[in-house]
């Protein structure tokens, strides 16, 4: 928990019901904007957020590729074994 004045901007932020309130700066610089229920950063906060969704979309169309690659090699075979039926 932070100490001296940014505790107490954060202890009557928290009492007026506010989201954020105004401490001091964060380790990588950003101005001291931070979440009142936790004490962290706004911005590195939306950065981590922003890379971990990144990170899922990507995850996501490997696996999007995989099973369309995995579904046409399935197809393929089914079509051969149909042909090779009907000679």
């Amino acid at each position: 928990m932070p100490t001296g004045i940014s505790a107490d901007a954060r202890n009557q932020a928290r009492s007026n019901g506010a989201r954020t309130y105004q401490g001091q700066a964060c380790r990588e610089g950003h101005p001291g904007m931070r979440y009142t229920s936790n004490g962290a950063c706004v911005i590195c906060v939306k950065e981590r957020e922003r890379l971990a969704y990144d990170k899922d979309i990507a995850a996501q169309r490997k696996r999007d590729y995989r099973a369309r690659q995995k579904a046409t090699a399935s197809t393929v075979v089914d079509l051969g074994a149909e042909l090779l039926e009907s000679l």
